[in-house]
Order: structure tokens, then sequence, then C-alpha cells
């Protein structure tokens, strides 16, 4: 993960980073979406790489407890085991995957592959107002996920409902340049049959027309 809030701390230290940062980074999302927000956003330096230097600083010297407080304790455990890794070393995926399986069964989560965000769980399961989970995943400024879809998807709504009345604007625009082009096809004294071939010379129907059209 190439942003500061994600990457490993060997990529701030321009270390040849190997599987171990990816994991580590993996584990600062899933911090991150759990939590809503990591300990070192919203550090502002004059220098971009003052910044960088800060946020790798927090990331080594940060205790684990502390940077995952308030979720389960698998947390502190997948990211003690990749902190912890060789440069060369295969990680034991089974075993990282499993220590989320045990979230899920030590919670009574059922395993059927509906996630939080799915639409079906975000109108009837996760986010329902009767969960109080809700009031637990806040993003950094304290608003609740569901208010930020809700208000997302009523941007959406108005951003499709503003394209549908743009496209129809279009056309009926287009009808009337069309109709336009018409009319100027027609003569002062008579009017230019439009049915003859391409590239032939319209043929005035009525008085002669003073002068000749090309369809």
């Amino acid at each position: 993960m190439g942003t500061a809030n994600f990457m490993s701390a060997n990529a701030h230290a321009a270390i040849e980073q190997s599987r171990r940062d990816d994991l580590e980074s993996i584990g600062y999302m899933l911090i991150y979406f759990m939590k809503g927000r990591l300990p070192w956003q919203g550090i502002k330096r004059n220098t971009q790489d003052k910044h960088f230097k800060e946020v790798m600083d927090m990331k080594n010297s940060m205790k684990l407890d502390l940077l995952c407080k308030g979720i389960p304790e698998e947390f502190v455990k997948y990211m003690k085991y990749c902190k912890e890794l060789m440069f060369e070393e295969k990680p034991d995926y089974n075993y990282l995957r499993n220590l989320f399986r045990s979230v899920m069964t030590n919670n009574e989560y059922e395993y059927n592959y509906r996630f939080d965000w799915s639409a079906d769980q975000v109108n009837e399961g996760f986010f329902s107002g009767s969960n109080s989970d809700e009031d637990y995943f806040l993003d950094s400024s304290g608003t609740s996920y569901k208010k930020i879809i809700d208000k997302r998807s009523d941007e959406n709504e108005k951003e499709e409902k503003k394209n549908l009345s743009i496209t129809k604007v279009n056309v009926k625009k287009d009808e009337k340049e069309e109709e336009k082009d018409k009319k100027s096809k027609k003569c002062e004294l008579g009017y230019v049959d439009l049915n003859v071939k391409e590239g032939s010379v319209g043929k005035v129907v009525g008085e002669k027309c003073a002068s000749k059209f090309l369809v």
C-alpha cells in the first residue's frame, strides 16, 4: 500500500518489501475499518518527508495493544505475527485466516458471504436502527456509516436525475436543430423536395426557386 496511513513501517524506511509488508498494510486497513480511523491520521507537517517520518515513528513506537484498543484481540495477534516475519519467510495464511474465523465464531456471526456493505445488509441487517453496532462504527467526524451511506445514496439519485434531465434537454435540442436544418432548405418562393437522391439538384415544387439546393 503506497499511502502513508497504510504502508508498512519498512516501506517508510525505504527497506525492500516482501509479503510481510503487504500483510502489515492489510492489518492497518482492517483496523481502520473496525475503528473508523488510525492514530496517525490528521498529522500535518510542512513537508511530506516530515509527515512520513512522524507517521513511521508512531507505527514503530506505538504498542499494538493501544493500536487495537476496543477491537478483538485477534487483531493484536495478527499485527504481532506480521511484524515478526522475516523478509523471505512465507506467511502462514491459514493461521491468519483462522484468527478472524475465530472472531466470527466467538461473536456468533453467520459465515454466509453476505457482507456488511452489501445492499441487503445495509437496508435490513447490520445498519438497521435497532442494531447497536451502528453507534460503534463511526467515521473520523463521529458520523455513523449508515448516515454516510444514506447521504451517498441520495446524492447518487440526484446525480442520476440530473443526468437524465440533461439527456432529455440534449435530445430536444437535437430535434430542434434538425427541424431548423429542414426549414433552412426551404425556398422563399417554394421548397426543395428532400426525397431526391443525395447529391442531386433539389426539385422545386411550386414556383421556381431563386436558387438551387443540394440535398
